[in-house]
């Protein structure tokens, strides 16, 4: 059987909704370590503006968004991933600037 289609998910965060990022982050986690085990998410974890350093201590990041890659049957079964998440129902995420888009991915993380 061939393997489902990738999609990659961004989302920028409500600037405003950064405490209820950090009160709902266990949870979105833990939802998506779940969806890790069997396979649906790929990778993911926060973006960080341009000017941040990954290799600084977590406080000193600055995210913006999330990203996260899936492998799912359809856009559809993604969107529907997505709007059951903690981050989307408790508004962490700018609703209207959600973007999931089907990619042609390559590479030894994809294996």
């Amino acid at each position: 059987m061939a393997p489902q289609p990738l999609y990659v998910f961004t989302a920028p965060y409500r600037q405003e909704a950064m405490d209820r990022r950090n009160l709902h982050r266990p949870g979105h986690v833990a939802r998506l370590m779940s969806l890790w085990t069997d396979g649906t998410v790929q990778i993911g974890g926060p973006m960080l503006t341009e000017d941040s350093n990954p290799f600084a201590p977590p406080e000193e990041h600055k995210a913006y968004g999330s990203f996260i890659m899936f492998r799912a049957e359809s856009i559809e079964k993604v969107r529907e991933i997505v709007e059951a998440d903690l981050f989307y129902k408790e508004d962490v995420w700018v609703k209207e600037e959600i973007r999931i888009n089907p990619i042609l991915g390559a590479g030894p993380a994809l294996q």
